[in-house]
């Protein structure tokens, strides 16, 4: 038995992360390892060394993005256990959001760049321009303005 089958399989899990997005198929739930996830994130850490610690979270978020950055916290990549390509540019720079939000050190913006960038194009650069999170991210900001520079007539 090995980590990834106890986490794909659910053995001995012992905390929910329950998300919820307006998007259709938008709300269900993770269930993981409170020491993997204690491991690699900080406000997750704090909360379960509470006296009263409960074993869920509730974030809102979509399925892709929990999806993604949990199973990083497990194998510490971003693929090919979920294909890069499955998720938008703009979903990556969520997951980016999402693991500072969570105080998930170990995902840095080099790794997510490295994923965005080779996926820019005329039809996704606008919408990871306009993205919440971008100007948090000096690096991918920079590049992505680049990209749209170089696309204008």
């Amino acid at each position: 038995m090995n980590l990834r089958r106890m986490f794909e399989d659910r053995i001995l899990t012992d905390f929910t992360i329950v998300y919820t997005c307006s998007e259709p198929g938008g709300s269900g739930e993770i269930k993981a390892h409170s020491v993997i996830l204690a491991a690699h994130s900080g406000v997750l850490r704090q909360q379960l060394c509470q006296p009263r610690a409960t074993n869920k979270l509730e974030i809102h978020q979509k399925l892709s993005v929990m999806r993604a950055l949990v199973r990083f916290m497990y194998f510490g990549g971003l693929a090919p256990d979920d294909d890069p390509t499955s998720l938008s540019a703009a979903d990556m720079l969520s997951v980016l959001a999402e693991a500072r939000n969570l105080g998930i050190e170990a995902l840095t913006e080099d790794m997510v760049a490295q994923v965005i960038l080779p996926k820019l194009d005329p039809h996704n650069c606008l919408s990871i321009l306009l993205h919440p999170s971008l100007s948090s991210h000096s690096t991918i900001s920079r590049e992505v303005s680049a990209y749209v520079g170089q696309q204008l007539p």
